[in-house]
């Protein structure tokens, strides 16, 4: 052949099928390898701008120094050695690794795509500062279950480990270049906001869900706290992306949507809608009572005033339950659908029911 078999197996290692193409043996995978090289390359440095990550180093270490042991073996020119099953087997084990190794690396490119893309985004919005910033984290609304406070801490770690800053919890407010003020409910639809990136504040609930009081769920709470300390630290408001923190739309969820007790008269009905910010969402429905009820879940407040009127009415068919003392079931339903208790007579001689429902969304 003419070809140095070790250069084949280093152009092979450096650029992956460029040794084939210079044995003249296999060159259209050895350019299909190359264009393959110089994708992961961009997105590697373009894109994803973890050049140096360990496991993407590894990999492209694996993959290059088997391409280059392929390369060494198919330029030897011993015939004998060519005809042995063992170099055969040893060949084929060798390109078989490869594709596995291809393929683990496109893998690995997308899924570093997506978790990495936040951290990507906030490194290239926030400025790393030169010492710990100093923040100071007021007291906690009275009635409030304290477990929420510790979004903002778990907030400081996010940023600390996707965006190279650094936080230092002071005890007074004097001491503090950024100061965080709990809110139980803004009034204004405002989940939270950020003034001159120094005075964070943060809402933990609203009373929009049948004008009571009811607190985010504690993952709602911690975007809030996620999203304006972003702002703290000079990130602005992504447009465009749904799924980074800096989105400027957070879809809420409560904790609990409705926990009640009440007393329907025999032949009477209620009606609770559920208080979903989605058009679609899944809900825990729970409901136990005195006296057996029906049960449905229906699309509307529309479809509920049929059912009311004794009218013909459309319901979820897989969530409903009949003279039930306990009802429990999960639901996926779309935005202003509720649930409708009934409690049946028999000529006008049943009995009050007295009840406790629990609305959940997942």
């Amino acid at each position: 052949m003419g070809k140095k078999p070790w250069l084949s197996a280093l152009l092979n290692f450096i650029f992956w099928g460029v040794g084939y193409i210079y044995l003249g043996k296999k060159i259209g995978y050895g350019i299909f390898l190359l264009i393959l090289d110089f994708v992961l390359i961009a997105f590697t440095f373009v894109k994803l701008q973890f050049a140096f990550d360990l496991a993407s180093n590894i990999l492209g270490l694996v993959i290059g120094t088997l391409l280059a042991m392929d390369a060494y073996l198919l330029s030897i020119e011993n015939k004998s050695l060519k005809k042995s099953q063992y170099y055969k087997y040893g060949i084929t084990l060798i390109r078989v690794f490869v594709v596995i190794f291809i393929i683990a690396s496109l893998f690995f490119v997308i899924v570093a795509d997506s978790s990495k893309g936040i951290a990507n985004q906030l490194q290239q919005d926030v400025k790393s500062p030169t010492k710990p910033i100093t923040i100071y984290i007021d007291k906690f609304p009275y009635g409030v279950d304290q477990k929420y406070e510790n979004s903002i801490r778990e907030a400081m770690s996010f940023w600390e480990k996707n965006a190279n800053v650094n936080f230092k919890e002071v005890s007074t407010f004097s001491e503090a270049e950024v100061y965080v003020k709990w809110f139980k409910e803004f009034g204004t639809g405002t989940l939270g906001h950020t003034l001159n990136q120094k005075v964070i504040d943060i809402g933990i609930g609203d009373s929009n869900c049948l004008q009571k009081w009811r607190s985010y769920t504690y993952n709602t709470i911690l975007l809030i706290a996620e999203h304006e300390l972003g702002h703290a630290l000079g990130a602005k408001d992504d447009y465009e992306n749904s799924n980074r923190i800096m989105y400027y739309k957070l879809s809420t969820k409560y904790e609990i949507d409705i926990e009640e007790s009440d007393v329907i008269p025999d032949g009477w009905t209620r009606f609770y809608p559920i208080c979903t910010k989605n058009n679609i969402a899944t809900y825990s429905f729970e409901v136990t009572s005195g006296e057996p009820l029906d049960i449905y879940v229906v699309s509307s407040k529309q479809e509920y005033e049929l059912l009311a009127n004794n009218k013909e009415f459309k319901h979820y068919a897989n969530c409903e339950g009949k003279e039930v003392k306990f009802y429990k079931k999960t639901c996926t339903i779309s935005s202003g659908s509720g649930i409708a208790l009934k409690n049946p007579t028999t000529f006008g001689l049943g009995s009050d029911a007295q009840f406790n429902i629990k609305i959940v969304e997942s």
